[in-house]
């Protein structure tokens, strides 16, 4: 009989179910589309809206030979739009399935543009501008900034069993998450969040001294507004509400033995500080138009009849502080369990640590949604 065909071992497969390829969820699109208002709002994306063929028609027969598959602006918002007004949710070549699909559209726009303003042909003829490069480069980190602040929910997300392999050596072992090469377009969600709280302190560095306009104080006050509409939740990706109805049935008057205080008056009393906060948000913007509305009825008196008055700045540490404050008031530091009674039946929950690290994280969200742009006007 003849030999027996030796089998080839079967290759390890790929952990490719990243959050990146998720689909994407009414909550999401609606973020979509709020990501892309605000993007929208740069003065250096006329350039980006209106394909080639339109903007520069002069250009279109040497920009079709260097660039392969022209991408714009405005052809990402039309798919975007007959995505949310159809009732289909299978993927298709007009619309986007995952924010992956979406993502690589908007990447596309921008490394079309540095093949073009780099390529030898280009520059040889004289439509290379470098200027646009670089640009181009701005715009795209931009765009990866307001992506991990719109696209990310607050918490991490957890990380479903991953499935098991067989090695070339026919092994079998688990997939780990932390040792998958993660490129950008094959990330796991622990290294999403790893990097956005990176680029996150990198932001607020940069940024904590800015004074905040009466256009930002207003944005922030709507924030928490709509934070506190949602029950504690920033936006419709966040999941579970932390500061229900403090006359909620489901909450317990248990009385904790080391703050001496019961959920219901925590969540009470940080929604009056988050409250009290957004009015005086609303009342310092309001003074600061006034300061501004004044000093500008003054510009035509003389030097010497001028009285100009200026309101003290309120910056993003301000703010940063004042919702840090919100927590410690009401949950004060965490608990330490040596000092907890131990004869208590009090569960860890009602010590306020979990509510007080599910706050802190959506603070931050929604004090990152505001400091993005902030950023890259700086």
């Amino acid at each position: 009989s003849p030999p027996a065909t030796p089998t080839r071992p079967r290759p390890p497969r790929r952990y490719t179910k990243t959050y990146n390829a998720q689909p994407l969820t009414p909550a999401s699109r609606t973020q979509i589309n709020a990501l892309l208002t605000e993007f929208c709002k740069i003065p250096l994306l006329p350039e980006f809206i209106q394909p080639v063929a339109l903007l520069h028609p002069e250009l279109y027969a040497l920009y079709s030979r260097i660039v392969s598959h022209p991408m714009d602006l405005g052809r990402v918002c039309r798919r975007i739009a007959s995505d949310s007004s159809s009732s289909s949710t299978s993927a298709s070549r007009s619309t986007y399935a995952t924010g992956l699909s979406l993502r690589v559209d908007v990447w596309r726009i921008f490394s079309n543009c540095v093949k073009f303003h780099s390529h030898v042909s280009a520059i040889s003829n004289g439509a290379a501008i470098p200027s646009f490069i670089s640009i181009s480069l701005h715009l795209r980190d931009y765009f990866n900034s307001l992506w991990q602040e719109f696209m990310l929910p607050s918490e991490q997300i957890k990380v479903k069993a991953l499935p098991k392999v067989v090695t070339g050596e026919g092994a079998v072992v688990n997939v780990n998450v932390s040792s998958h090469t993660n490129t950008p377009t094959n990330l796991s969600p622990i290294v999403l969040f790893k990097r956005r709280d990176a680029a996150r302190r990198l932001r607020f560095r940069a940024t904590e001294t800015t004074p905040l306009s009466p256009r930002v104080l207003r944005n922030a006050a709507k924030g928490i507004e709509r934070l506190l509409a949602l029950g504690g939740r920033v936006d419709e990706l966040d999941t579970g509400t932390v500061l229900t109805t403090p006359a909620a049935p489901d909450l317990d008057d248990t009385v904790c033995p080391v703050r001496h205080t019961t959920p219901r008056q925590q969540r009470l009393g940080i929604v009056n500080e988050l409250t009290s906060l957004r009015t005086s948000l609303l009342t310092f913007a309001d003074k600061m138009e006034e300061v501004s509305a004044s000093n500008a009825a003054q510009a035509s008196l003389p030097v010497e009849q001028q009285q100009l008055s200026s309101a003290p700045p309120y910056t993003v540490f301000d703010l940063a502080q004042a919702l840090q404050f919100v927590t410690g008031k009401y949950l004060g530091p965490p608990a330490d369990p040596a000092s907890t009674p131990a004869s208590t039946s009090v569960p860890v929950t009602l010590y306020g640590d979990g509510l007080r690290q599910t706050l802190t994280v959506r603070f931050d969200r929604l004090l990152g949604k505001l400091i993005a742009p902030l950023y890259e006007s700086t």
